[in-house]
């Protein structure tokens, strides 16, 4: 099974994404990452502070990722072209796949939970709960969710994409049954990262 990269880029200063030169560079990222992975890959654009980009795709496993592509002569120009316009923050990669993911949503929250590893059995079995409460709201299916499969990791993570419709909606949901068990989440874990973001068009 193939497994979903989110990726957080924070844009230097002095760029934009307004700015065509850049636009065109994201675009060619995007392009090099599709022909070589065979999946397509996006970025979206954080809602609170629009200067960190996140860059979400599929690969085949860890090794394609690390051994495949960092093997390969143009991944030194993927890098030089992206270190041009962005500083890097984190990775990491879920075992879910990313068209299950509603990536069109007005609001895409993408919600990050660490914990010990002694407690995951007991938040998995609570977060489907949650998921089940969720999509009763927003549909059968509608809420993604995945483990972090990236190897020496001394906590557990779990990630949570939920498309919203607006604001609106996720204040609604919120005071909801299903919006209330869905910050219960927050007791099992020992961090806990909330983000709303929005696919950038016409790269």
């Amino acid at each position: 099974m193939p497994i979903s990269e989110i990726g957080l880029l924070k844009l230097k200063s002095s760029k934009s994404v307004d700015d065509a030169d850049l636009r065109a560079r994201m675009n060619e990222i995007t392009v090099g990452l599709q022909a070589f992975t065979g999946y397509p890959f996006y970025f979206l654009q954080q809602v609170k502070d629009p200067s960190f980009i996140y860059l979400l795709g599929e690969w085949e496993s860890l090794d394609q990722h690390y051994k495949g592509l960092h093997g390969l002569p143009d991944f030194k120009q993927l890098v030089l072209t992206m270190s041009q316009f962005f500083e890097f923050q984190w990775m990491a990669h879920y075992d879910f796949k990313m068209d299950e993911a509603d990536l069109n949503a007005e609001l895409l929250e993408v919600a990050r939970f660490t914990m010990d590893q002694s407690r995951r059995a007991e938040f998995a079995t609570k977060a489907g709960l949650v998921v089940q409460k969720l999509d009763d709201h927003l549909g059968k299916n509608k809420t993604v969710t995945g483990w972090k499969v990236d190897q020496q990791r001394e906590k557990e993570e779990f990630v949570v994409l939920v498309p919203w419709k607006d604001a609106q909606q996720r204040i609604e949901v919120g005071e909801t049954e299903a919006g209330v068990e869905y910050g219960k989440l927050n007791d099992f874990s020992e961090e806990v990262e909330i983000q709303h973001i929005r696919l950038l068009k016409d790269l």
